[in-house]
């Protein structure tokens, strides 16, 4: 049987950064990914490509919204035919998870009994938690449905704010067993032995398409000076619920990865050809203006939307 792990969590948490170091923690054993990106630019999935690794990419929306649930579906019994041990499901942020149980019992009739699914692990990104669990459904949802939380990001707060995450959590879901980490770095093997389905019955999800966020995509040919592309991406994450791509600088390749205010820029070894960064806003419209604006006064002539 294949055991089968859904990751949950919001923008920025931290799942593609668990991913990364579920692989290493697994090596050896054959393991598969299915990584849902929200938007039609796939920035996880070059990140976490790999030999050895069977890895399903789905664009373009929720795996769980009626606008490319077909296509989950589709990989799902297209994987339950390979050589497995363990696969894992990273759900976009926005994700809301509670048909997941449904899912699985309903392709059984092409898959069989192959699939052992172990539950949803929900990683909860320590520092923005509180805020937006009040805020959004479904990161509720994603507490509610889950069999363990991983608080990640520790380092960025302090005792007492970790006590009123863990509050938070539990008072959504009293009986889950909670972690805490730094960049996802935790026993990972005993996380997942420890993990049992959710004892929540399956539900319907709320994603849809009238209530899915916007998504744009700013590209380029061209190098941009580092201080010009750090001016950018300030000036558009509070605005976004995530900032994420590849940039072309004049100091090499760069990965980008921001969540409100919170942004990190790594060197990237590999060619990129152009620019992509994905920027997924609730705000639609003026999350347009807030780009063009910024383009216009830092990087005009190199980035386009």
């Amino acid at each position: 049987m294949i055991k089968v792990f859904l990751i949950t969590g919001f923008l920025g948490a931290g799942k593609t950064t668990f991913l990364k170091e579920a692989f290493e923690a697994f090596e050896g054993m054959k393991t598969g990914a299915v990584v849902n990106e929200f938007g039609d630019v796939n920035i996880d999935g070059v990140i976490l490509k790999r030999e050895g690794i069977k890895l399903a990419e789905l664009t373009g929306g929720s795996i769980f919204c009626a606008c490319i649930k077909d296509k989950f579906v589709d990989s799902l019994i297209e994987m339950s035919k390979m050589d497995l041990d363990i696969m894992f499901i990273e759900a976009s942020g926005l994700a809301d998870p509670a048909s997941m149980g449904n899912i699985i019992e309903g392709i059984k009739h092409k898959t069989g009994d192959v699939y052992d699914y172990r539950g949803s692990l929900c990683i909860a990104d320590g520092d923005s938690f509180m805020e937006l669990s009040n805020i959004l459904t479904a990161i509720k949802a994603q507490v509610e449905f889950a069999s363990a939380v991983i608080i990640n990001k520790t380092d960025l707060i302090g005792h007492e704010k970790l006590e009123k995450v863990r509050a938070k959590i539990k008072e959504i879901n009293p009986c889950i067993p909670i972690y805490g980490a730094v960049r996802c770095k935790l026993d990972i093997r005993r996380v997942i032995a420890d993990m049992e389905p959710s004892p929540k019955p399956p539900g319907e999800s709320i994603n849809t398409p009238e209530n899915r966020a916007e998504t744009f995509v700013v590209k380029g040919q061209r190098a941009v000076k580092i201080h010009a592309l750090q001016d950018f991406i300030k000036d558009i994450s509070g605005e976004s619920y995530r900032v994420k791509g590849f940039c072309i600088t004049e100091e090499g390749p760069v990965r980008i990865s921001a969540a409100g205010d919170a942004i990190e820029f790594f060197p990237w070894k590999e060619e990129i050809g152009e620019t992509k960064i994905v920027v997924i806003s609730a705000i639609g419209f003026r999350m347009m203006s807030v780009i063009l604006r910024s383009i216009e006064k830092n990087a005009k002539g190199i980035f386009t939307i």
